[in-house]
């Protein structure tokens, strides 16, 4: 499911196709349904504005997966956990900070998305058995 919402997530990125230069964040909900999506030259400004359309059109308690283009460093996860987000993903690493508060708050953390690969950096009990990632 994952690498299916990173497709959906990619076809999304008009700025970053025509500057190469924009970070960009999305929340789904539960089944894949994509409830909000932000971009922004700021990685911070992008998942802000994620979680703003979502709070404004009333989908924000219905997400269940953020999917951010950057790392996923302290500020991200905290961020995640505000709005308790119960899986956070993100096309780059975690910062080891990052990884604690999805620790601390229950998330479960995928970082380094990528092809048909990615890392679990914490909670991994709501992806499946280990063989299956």
């Amino acid at each position: 499911m994952l690498f299916k919402l990173k497709e959906l997530f990619e076809r999304r990125q008009n700025l970053f196709r025509n500057t190469g230069s924009t970070h960009a964040a999305a929340l789904f909900d539960a089944d894949g349904a994509l409830l909000a999506y932000g971009e922004d030259v700021g990685r911070h400004n992008a998942f802000d504005k994620a979680i703003g359309r979502a709070l404004l059109e009333g989908t924000l308690g219905s997400a269940a997966i953020g999917m951010l283009s950057s790392r996923i460093a302290l500020a991200m996860a905290a961020k995640a956990a505000a709005v308790r987000l119960p899986v956070l993903c993100g096309f780059s690493a975690a910062t080891s900070a990052g990884v604690d508060v999805a620790r601390a708050h229950g998330i479960t953390l995928v970082g380094r998305l990528r092809g048909r690969s990615f890392d679990v950096y914490a909670n991994h009990w709501r992806l499946g058995n280990e063989q299956d990632f």
